[in-house]
């Protein structure tokens, strides 16, 4: 295909995720998407893709793989390459910017890894944490060209970064924020990540660092994703899962993120609960 084809097929890709996401703040997100090949990051083509239903590509041609469609990267761990859309958004709602330094958990193949260095530019910083040793040596490969990435094989939950985040993205659902993430994190900084039950099923949670450990909290969006490894306990999951079983199919309406167990005079605040952590409802 004839790169100025595929650079078209690329910027209407990118500019159906403003639409499909929505994307409202950033257009530097969609700029990101329209520039990183897919096709790079995923397994060699034909590609099983996942919409209404799931079918296969006739051939390896990377136009296939240039729309807001799911695709697999290994049907043995039902893995697949995420929602374009879907993601978009939540980087747009976290607002990158060029320069910040940034931990992201779950890099997979390195296809938002990409996106992400994409946001940050070659004076950011992308250290990006795989816990699955075959697909950390595959995103090491796919990434090789960008000096602003660092790959890390390993348990995103016991890493310490060394220096202040900016933002800690994770790709996978958890059930609390390790400590050390809160502590990395910078005033104004920002977390994101899926808080998950034991049926894969959670919401993205915004935790935006206000300084003196006090965070603002939102939930972005319904998820179901694939289970973390690390930051999980099952005890949690169900609790987790019982508290968004009350919300009757809505997003939990959150105040804030405070460190550390609640106390039994602000137990009724609290929508969910661990010993490190808790979320307060608005109402």
């Amino acid at each position: 295909m004839p790169r100025q084809t595929l650079k078209a097929l690329r910027r209407a890709y990118a500019e159906e995720l403003r639409i499909a996401g929505p994307v409202r703040g950033n257009p530097r997100v969609i700029d990101a998407f329209a520039k990183v090949p897919r096709e790079k990051f995923l397994p060699p083509g034909p590609w099983t893709l996942h919409g209404t239903v799931s079918w296969r590509t006739p051939d390896a041609n990377p136009a296939w793989v240039s729309h807001n469609v799911l695709i697999s990267l290994d049907a043995r761990k039902n893995l697949n390459n995420g929602s374009p859309s879907f993601w978009a958004y939540l980087f747009d709602q976290i607002n990158l910017k060029p320069g910040e330094h940034v931990l992201q958990v779950g890099a997979g193949s390195g296809y938002y890894t990409a996106i992400l260095a994409e946001l940050v530019g070659r004076r950011g910083h992308i250290r990006a944490i795989e816990y699955d040793k075959r697909l950390a040596g595959i995103a090491r490969e796919n990434l090789k060209a960008l000096p602003q990435v660092e790959l890390i094989y390993g348990d995103a939950s016991v890493c310490d970064p060394g220096h202040d985040l900016d933002v800690i993205v994770a790709f996978t659902g958890g059930t609390h924020p390790p400590s050390r993430w809160l502590t990395r994190l910078a005033s104004g900084g920002r977390l994101l990540m899926p808080l998950v039950g034991d049926d894969t099923h959670g919401f993205m949670l915004r935790a935006v660092h206000r300084g003196q450990q006090r965070f603002d909290a939102k939930a972005l969006a319904h998820v179901w994703i694939y289970l973390a490894k690390g930051f999980r306990e099952k005890g949690e999951a169900s609790e987790l899962k019982r508290a968004i079983g009350r919300l009757d199919g809505k997003l939990p309406s959150l105040r804030a993120l405070h460190v550390g167990p609640v106390s039994k005079a602000r137990r009724k605040e609290a929508f969910y609960a661990t010993r490190t952590f808790w979320l307060s409802r608005t109402r």
